[in-house]
């Protein structure tokens, strides 16, 4: 087989494997899930969901760091035998520490898999000299995640009117079929590193390197924590948002699906985005999208609101695959893994007291007051960082 051959192989397999960790079929009915099976709200989703992002938080360089030492298919079959333990953990699961150990199970798959499926795309192309591929191959494999997990939704939701366990029990198989996929994939040629210091060491440096040594791979990651960080805690707002508009719970999953294809469609062709726009005209303007929607939503509680959630997803799918794109092409590849690990490990940051704030909020202000909350929180902390990203991609290069 020759090279060109291996790497349009490898990039059949991250697709498959995309699709096998996204098939979350359980996802649209998580609240449900929470309330019917285990016994415990919407408070204590917001805050196993900050738990898992707080696990994400801790792991999520350390993985990196791993996946740039160790060989990258072997964290990413470590981190889908990790997550089908927490789905299993799920499974079973009836208080709310249980919830909590399971999701921070699934923190720790998360992070292994975090950073490490973009790097090996990246060295894949670069080895053969297609590295410009990436965009539009990273937004294929994005999409593919999306429309797997947009007909696990639809399938879901009527499975959970038949049992709530089956849509878990199958969220594991995805997982299994992923780690297929991952033992098959051949490594591509890259300079590894040698760890000749502490492994918190040399983290710590990598860390360095982003957030300060360079301004605007440090402000990228700032303005994408915001943006992404908002649209997470906004895309948990459907299920509260679908019970205070008296939706009926069969339409969970389908609505659901409508949102990750929405994702799938924009990731799949996020390519088309001129490369030459400047990242701060496209980031600014998912940002103040994403405000819009948090404000309109909040005061005209209804379908309206519920359309413009579901648009929240064209956030993520045309902003991420930029995102992705936008730092591989300011780092090296001998810690691209961490630097990618660096610029997810700041969402969760945001992300943990963001969304148990969030939960709170809900609680005693409605869905209505808790979505304004959340337009103002974007509004409010991205502003500051665009500033950033604006000047520092308007200054000359040393």
């Amino acid at each position: 087989m020759t090279k060109d051959q291996f790497t349009n192989r490898n990039i059949l397999l991250l697709n498959l494997h995309n699709i096998g960790i996204s098939a979350i079929f359980i996802l649209p009915v998580f609240l449900l899930y929470y309330q019917d099976v285990i016994g415990i709200g919407f408070r204590e989703l917001m805050i196993a969901e900050a738990i898992f992002s707080a696990v994400v938080l801790l792991m999520e360089v350390p993985s990196g760091w791993l996946s740039d030492v160790w060989k990258r298919k072997h964290t990413l079959i470590l981190g889908s035998a990790i997550n089908m333990v927490g789905f299993a953990l799920l499974w079973n699961a009836d208080s709310f520490l249980d919830a909590c150990i399971a999701q921070g199970l699934l923190g720790v798959g998360v992070s292994l898999n975090s950073g490490t499926v973009q790097a090996f795309l990246y060295d894949t192309l670069l080895d053969q000299g297609r590295e410009d591929e990436f965009s539009k191959r990273e937004g294929k494999r994005f999409s593919y995640g999306f429309y797997s997990i947009a007909a696990a939704s639809a399938v879901g939701g009527f499975l959970y009117s038949i049992d709530p366990h089956l849509a878990m029990g199958l969220t594991g198989f995805g997982y299994a079929f992923a780690i297929v996929c991952a033992a098959l994939l051949v490594e591509p040629a890259r300079h590894k590193r040698t760890a000749d210091k502490h492994p918190i060491a040399d983290m710590i440096e990598t860390m360095r390197y982003a957030l300060h040594g360079h301004r605007e791979v440090a402000m990228l990651i700032f303005a994408g924590a915001v943006m992404f960080c908002g649209t997470k805690v906004l895309l948990w707002t459907q299920q509260p948002y679908y019970i205070a508009n008296d939706v009926p719970a069969a339409w969970f999953g389908v609505l659901g699906a409508c949102g990750f294809l929405i994702s799938a469609v924009a990731g799949q062709f996020s390519h088309i985005l001129p490369a030459h726009w400047p990242n701060r005209y496209i980031l600014g303007g998912l940002l103040a999208f994403e405000v819009m929607i948090c404000v309109v939503a909040g005061v005209f509680i209804g379908w309206v609101g519920v359309v413009l959630i579901l648009c929240g997803y064209l956030v993520y799918g045309f902003g991420q695959p930029r995102m992705q794109a936008a730092l591989n092409k300011r780092v090296d590849s001998t810690r691209r893994a961490t630097i990618l690990s660096t610029a997810s490990l700041m969402v969760h940051v945001m992300a943990i007291p963001a969304m148990t704030v969030f939960g709170i909020l809900e609680g005693s202000m409605g869905i209505d007051g808790a979505l304004l909350a959340l337009g103002g929180f974007i509004a409010l902390l991205g502003g500051p960082f665009m500033i950033g990203l604006i000047r520092a991609e308007k200054a000359p290069a040393p």
